[in-house]
C-alpha cells in the first residue's frame, strides 16, 4: 500500500511540474500565447516556430563581437522575460539566442518567462516574475551575476544586441531604453 501510495504521488508531482512549463494561451482574437515559464525549445515548435525558426536562421551574428561576449557570458545567469504575441519579442528573441548559441552557452540555462497578453493581466506571469522584476516592456534580457542584477536590455538594443551585452558584461556604462520606467502602483 505504502509503495502506490509513493507511486501515485510521484506521478502526481511530475504531472504537476509538467504543467508548470509551457502553458498555453488563447487572447480575446483567438491568437495563442505562451504563458509562464517556458522552455527555449518550445519556441521552435509549431505556431511559434513560424517567426522564430526564420528569425533565429536570418540573424547574422558580429562575429568580432562574438569573440568578446565568449570571454564573459559564462559567468552570467540569464532572465529572459518575452511575449510570444509580441512583435518586439518575435523581431529580437531569436537573435538572442543566435548569439548565446554560437557564444556556446547553455541556452537551457536561461531563465525564460513569458508574459501575458489578455488585457486584464497585461505583461504579467502567472509566478509574479514580472512584478517581482518590474517588467514593463518585452522582451527584456536581464544579466545576474553572484545572484544581483547588473543590467538589462528592454525591448530593444541601444546598439546592438551584441554591442549591448558587451557593455553591460564590461560594467561600461550602459542605459538601456526605458530604464525609468515603473509599473504602475
Amino acid at each position: 500500500m505504502r509503495a502506490l501510495f509513493l507511486i501515485l504521488l510521484c506521478a502526481a508531482i511530475q504531472n504537476l511540474n509538467a504543467q508548470l512549463y509551457n502553458q498555453e494561451y488563447f487572447g480575446e482574437d483567438g491568437s495563442q500565447f505562451l504563458l509562464g515559464s517556458i522552455k527555449k525549445n518550445r519556441l521552435t515548435e509549431g505556431h511559434y516556430g513560424q517567426w522564430f525558426n526564420p528569425q533565429f536562421s536570418a540573424y547574422q551574428v558580429d562575429q568580432e563581437a562574438l569573440a568578446l561576449i565568449e570571454k564573459s557570458i559564462e559567468d552570467y545567469d540569464l532572465l529572459l522575460f518575452l511575449g510570444t504575441w509580441c512583435a518586439d519579442s518575435q523581431r529580437e528573441v531569436p537573435g538572442i539566442f543566435k548569439i548565446l548559441e554560437e557564444a556556446g552557452y547553455p541556452t537551457d540555462l536561461v531563465e525564460i518567462y513569458a508574459v501575458d497578453e489578455r488585457t486584464e493581466f497585461r505583461k504579467t506571469t502567472p509566478g509574479g516574475e514580472a512584478k517581482a522584476r518590474n517588467i514593463v516592456r518585452v522582451p527584456t534580457l536581464i544579466f545576474i551575476k553572484d545572484g544581483k542584477e547588473v543590467n538589462r536590455i528592454i525591448e530593444l538594443p541601444v546598439q546592438t544586441l551584441e554591442k549591448d551585452m558587451i557593455a553591460i558584461m564590461n560594467r561600461q556604462d550602459y542605459r538601456p531604453y526605458y530604464a525609468d520606467e515603473q509599473l504602475p502602483d
